[in-house]
C-alpha cells in the first residue's frame, strides 16, 4: 500500500509540475507586461541610441569634410612640387653681377692710375719751368751784358768824332736794342698738364 501510495503520488506530483510550467509558459506569453517591459527598455536605451546615431553621423560628416580637405591639400602640394621644379636661375645673375663688379674694379684702378700718371707729369713740368726760367733769364741778362759792352766800346771808340748826330744815333741804338731784348724775352704760362710759350703782351 505504501509502495502503490508512493507511486501514485510521484505521478502526480510530475503530472502537477508538467502541468504548471505550462501553465506559466502559455501565460508568460499572453501576459502584456512583456510588452511593457520591452517598450521600457527601448524607453531606456533609445536615448543613447540616439546619441549614438547622432555621433555617428557627425562622425561619418567630418570623415567627408576632412577627406575634401586633404584632396585640396594634395592638390596644393602638387601645383608647389610644379613650381619647384622650374626655380629661378639666381646663380646666371650672381655670376653676371660679380663680372661688374670685377669690371668696375678694373676701370677704378684705370682711372686712378691715369689720375697719378697726370699729377706726376704736372710735377715734372712744373720741376722743368722752375728749372728753366732762371737759366733763361741768366742766358738773357748775359746777352745783355755783352751787347752793352760792345756797344760801349764801340762808342768809345767814337768819341773822338765831332758829329753829335752820331753820337744820338748810337744812344738811340742801345736803347732800341735794350728794348727789343726785353719785349723778346717770352712769359712762359703753365698748364696742369701741358705747357706753352706765349708772348708777353
Amino acid at each position: 500500500m505504501d509502495a502503490t501510495g508512493q507511486g501514485s503520488i510521484m505521478d502526480l506530483d510530475t503530472e502537477s509540475t508538467t502541468t504548471s510550467i505550462d501553465d506559466k509558459t502559455e501565460d508568460f506569453g499572453e501576459n502584456p507586461t512583456r510588452d511593457t517591459l520591452a517598450e521600457g527598455l527601448m524607453c531606456l536605451l533609445k536615448s543613447t541610441i540616439d546619441q549614438l546615431d547622432e555621433r555617428v553621423r557627425a562622425t561619418r560628416i567630418s570623415q567627408v569634410e576632412l577627406k575634401q580637405q586633404i584632396e585640396s591639400l594634395s592638390n596644393e602640394l602638387k601645383k608647389i612640387s610644379e613650381v619647384q621644379q622650374c626655380p629661378l636661375e639666381f646663380d646666371l645673375y650672381v655670376r653676371k653681377l660679380l663680372n661688374a663688379k670685377l669690371k668696375v674694379t678694373v676701370v677704378s684702378n684705370i682711372l686712378q692710375t691715369a689720375q697719378m700718371r697726370e699729377m706726376f707729369c704736372c710735377t715734372v713740368v712744373n720741376l722743368i719751368i722752375s728749372s728753366t726760367i732762371p737759366t733763361c733769364i741768366a742766358a738773357t741778362s748775359r746777352r745783355m751784358c755783352e751787347y752793352l759792352a760792345s756797344v760801349c766800346s764801340a762808342g768809345a771808340a767814337e768819341q773822338g768824332s765831332p758829329n753829335d748826330s752820331k753820337r744820338e744815333c748810337s744812344s738811340e741804338n742801345i736803347i732800341r736794342t735794350v728794348a727789343k731784348l726785353f719785349s723778346a724775352r717770352s712769359v712762359v704760362h703753365v698748364h696742369p698738364v701741358t705747357s706753352g710759350r706765349q708772348p708777353a703782351p
